[in-house]
This record gives structure tokens, C-alpha cells and sequence, in this order.
């Protein structure tokens, strides 16, 4: 049963497995493009961008033309002018990185073995439970969609 683990662990992600863990980031997507996307869409947004910098932590992957950060400013502008304005319409600027988000984070996964994925994920959850528990440092956006 044990190298059942070791071998499952070392084992890349299927394309099924690659495309279940898509799937959500598809939807939201596209549900953003037509100004449909609700909360449970802007999470699966949220946790691939939490995906793709903990596996770029993890030297996984890399983010040599800052993709991480500008996604993450391009969702904060788009929540903060929903918010702000009630407009869910989107600049083709957004558009075109919340595309890209779904691309990048297919390409990373087809990369990747059971293990850095799982062990990705958890790390992902206990930063984000940290983080929540405190009050954030100056600068950090926790950002909620309601």
C-alpha cells in the first residue's frame, strides 16, 4: 500500500485531474466575461491565483513577468469598481488576464505530480487560514466578494 502513495505522489496529474482542477477557473471565467460571475466563481479565481504563487514559492514554476501581482491588482480593481460603481462589466485588459489566469494555470498543471499539487494546496490552506485568524499588514487586500 505504501509504494501505492510514493508512486501515486510522483505521478503526474492526469488530463482528467488537470481538467476537474480547471474547470471551476473555466466557469468563473467565463461567467466574469458575460458579467454573470458570483462568489463561488470569484473563489475559484482567488485559489488559482493562491495556486499558482504558492507552486511559484515552491520554485514550481516561475513569474519572471509578474503575472501574480498584476492579477492580483486587476481582481481588486474589478471588485473594488463592482463594489463601488455596482457595474460587474469588465475593461478588455481584465478580459484578457483572467483568460490568461486559466491558461498559465492549465500549462502549470500539466506539469506537476499529485504530490506538489496536494502539498501546494495544503500550504495554500494554512497560509490562508494564518492570514485570516490575524489582522493583515499594511498593504495586504483581503478581499471578499459579497
Amino acid at each position: 500500500m505504501a509504494y501505492m502513495m510514493a508512486m501515486q505522489g510522483a505521478a503526474k496529474l492526469t488530463v482528467d485531474d488537470v481538467l476537474r482542477f480547471v474547470f471551476p477557473v473555466d466557469v468563473a471565467v467565463n461567467n466574469a466575461r458575460s458579467g454573470t460571475i458570483d462568489k463561488q466563481g470569484w473563489q475559484s479565481i482567488f485559489n488559482a491565483i493562491n495556486m499558482l504563487e504558492e507552486l511559484i514559492r515552491m520554485r514550481v514554476c516561475n513569474d519572471e513577468d509578474n503575472m501574480i501581482d498584476d492579477l492580483q491588482q486587476t481582481v481588486i480593481a474589478i471588485l473594488e469598481r463592482a463594489r463601488s460603481k455596482g457595474t460587474k462589466a469588465l475593461y478588455p485588459n481584465e478580459i484578457t488576464a483572467l483568460m490568461d489566469l486559466r491558461a498559465v494555470y492549465a500549462d502549470v498543471l500539466a506539469g506537476l505530480t499529485h504530490s506538489q499539487y496536494y502539498d501546494a494546496e495544503a500550504s495554500v490552506e494554512r497560509r490562508l487560514r494564518r492570514v485570516l485568524g490575524q489582522k493583515p499588514p499594511k498593504g495586504v487586500h483581503i478581499i471578499e466578494e459579497s
